[in-house]
């Protein structure tokens, strides 16, 4: 993808050149964020991930998509799966990605009706989770800012473990 920047005069680029950088007068320049290829972890579940939410993102943009008025998943719900995707450790087994009536983006880990786990991503900066593992039961809120909370970290592996 090309993209098309704004010419300095050779006057100001060699003045640049004498005077040190003021990145804030000169961070305007750089490529809004969106338009940056994210660095995904290099595997298989990753990619295969990214294939099913872009394919959920389709199956579900419009109102009322499970036929008893859901809403959409909207863009900002599909973004943050997509940093929730990036978070995820690699080696970390693939989850089910589903979306919620209330346009949010879920993923489900499962080895038995007793022990599971569901992330449920909401658009912005937060996340909600709850487990069965056995008979106890763990459920909570993280803020994400795409970094994988410790506290669901733990939970997927407790899951995994049992």
């Amino acid at each position: 993808m090309r993209r098309a920047f704004a010419a300095i005069p050779i006057a100001t680029a060699t003045s640049l050149a004498a005077a040190p950088l003021d990145f804030q007068r000169y961070s305007a320049v750089t490529m809004p964020c969106a338009e940056i290829e994210p660095a995904y972890p290099a595997s298989a579940i990753a990619a295969a991930l990214r294939s099913e939410l872009e394919a959920l993102r389709v199956d579900c943009s419009q109102p009322g998509w499970d036929g008893y008025g859901a809403e959409p998943v909207s863009l900002e719900a599909y973004q943050a799966a997509l940093r929730f995707i990036r978070s995820l450790p690699v080696g970390t087994p693939q989850p089910e990605i589903g979306a919620d009536p209330d346009g949010c983006v879920s993923f489900e880990w499962r080895k038995s009706a007793r022990c599971t786990l569901l992330v449920s991503i909401r658009p912005g900066y937060a996340l909600d989770y709850a487990a069965l593992i056995g008979t106890a039961k763990v459920h909570g809120s993280e803020p994400f800012f795409g970094e994988l909370p410790d506290a669901v970290l733990s939970q997927i592996r407790r899951v995994m473990a049992a």
